[in-house]
Order: C-alpha cells, then structure tokens, then sequence
C-alpha cells in the first residue's frame, strides 16, 4: 500500500509544521513515507514534495472567516494521484506517541476516517478535519470539484474545510469511519470535558491546538498553558539546542 502524508501550510504557519514534524520523528519511523507540502506560498521544504495551489480555483469560494478561507486549499489532497491511502494532517498538532496505525490495514473498510468533532459535543456525528485518512476510492478530481463546488454555495459558522467536508459526506451518504479519539485530541476537550480528558490523557498520540496556537499572542480567557508547554518543549529542542 502506498501512502503519503500530506500537510498544508504557509508560511505564517511554517513553525507548526517544524515543531510537528520533529515530534512526529521522536515517536515514529516515518524515513519511506512520502510528505507532500500543499501550499500557496513556500517554495521548498526539507525532502517534501511541494504542491503549488492555482488559487484561482478558489477565487468563488464563500469567504466566511478570513482566518480559515486558506484552509479550503486542504481540498488539493483529494486529487493527488499514485496513492492508496492519504494522511492529511494539520500544522498546528503535536505528536506525543505511536501513530502506525493510520498507517495500517485495519482502517480499510471506510473510504476516510476523521476523529469526532467534540467541539461539537459529545454526541457529535460529525469529525474533525485536523487529521483525516483518505483511502483511494475518495482520492480522485470528482471529489475534489465537489468539495470546492460545495464551498463556493454553502455557508458554515466555522468557515474553513472541516464544515464543507462534513456537508459533503452527509450530502452523498457516505459512510465514514471513526477514529480513537487520541489521534486527534483538541485541546478544548481539556477545558470543557474534564471526565473524557482523563480517561484519554495518558494515551495521547496527537494533540491539537484548535484556535490560538502556542506561537500566537494568547488572548484566550482558559490557561492552556500546560499543553503550550508540551509544545514548547518539542520548540526548545528543535531552535535552542
């Protein structure tokens, strides 16, 4: 099975990606597995493959909240060609353990998988976008026109990828398949579920931080700051060796 993790950035986000790649390699061996860089505004990038986006087929997407309008380009890893299986990932994660099982067979009866969406609640039937595994039947163009023909008609609240992603699934009854929730912790499952933050803390595979990153001013009202330090440690050994 051939497999390729995917990740888009630019450049304002290019120190999620270092910091995230640095943990990834900590925790996994990952020396022959193909990256792909989506990105409309980096060059190069380590050993990765560098996909350059024609922002023009994004020029009538519905421009909700300019802090997500760039997250559409996410749609790209839904037309790259020569894999069986896509790891799409967001910049702004932290690997803290194993992850070889995205990589695995196991998770093959599903054309994608996506942890729940817990900011959704706890009944939540949707998934979050920050990592997905799309398995070839979902890689190809005709899925990749959908998602930008639905994010050029339909308004979501939160104005990026994950709401159009989600609305495409429903729209097409497509059965997706869930993953253990370690392998996409949002950090808000800290602040507002306590119980579930417990039974899953010491499991942890990859921590999200949805909304203001360890590296942005913090203007939250919630400490976050003991997951920032968890980040902050994979920072210090990367820049202040």
């Amino acid at each position: 099975m051939k497999i390729a993790m995917v990740f888009f950035v630019t450049e304002e986000y290019k120190i999620g990606l270092d910091v995230l790649l640095h943990s990834l390699n900590k925790h996994n061996s990952l020396d022959n597995i193909d990256k792909i860089l989506i990105t409309n505004d980096i060059k190069n990038y380590n050993n990765f493959e560098v996909m350059n986006i024609d922002e023009s087929a994004y020029k009538n997407t519905v421009k909700v909240n300019p802090r997500f309008e760039k997250t559409f380009y996410k749609f790209e890893a839904f037309k790259i060609k020569g894999y069986d299986r896509i790891i799409l990932m967001d910049c702004d994660m932290l690997c803290l353990g194993d992850i070889s099982y995205l990589f695995s067979s196991e998770i093959n009866k599903y054309n994608l998988y996506g942890v729940q969406d817990y900011d959704d609640g706890l009944n939540s039937k949707k998934i979050n976008t920050g990592l997905l595994v799309i398995n070839k039947p979902m890689i190809n163009e005709d899925v990749y026109r959908d998602l930008i023909r639905f994010s050029e008609l339909v308004y979501f609240m939160d104005g990026g990828d994950q709401g159009i992603i989600n609305h495409y699934l429903k729209k097409n009854n497509i059965d997706f398949g869930y993953l253990p929730t370690k392998y996409n912790v949002i950090k808000r499952i800290y602040k507002n579920y306590p119980s579930l933050w417990e039974k899953i803390k010491k499991d942890l595979c990859l921590l999200h931080f949805v909304a203001i990153k360890p590296w942005e001013e913090n203007s939250e009202s919630f400490d976050y700051s003991s997951l920032d330090k968890l980040w902050y440690t994979e920072y210090d050994e990367i820049f202040k060796r």
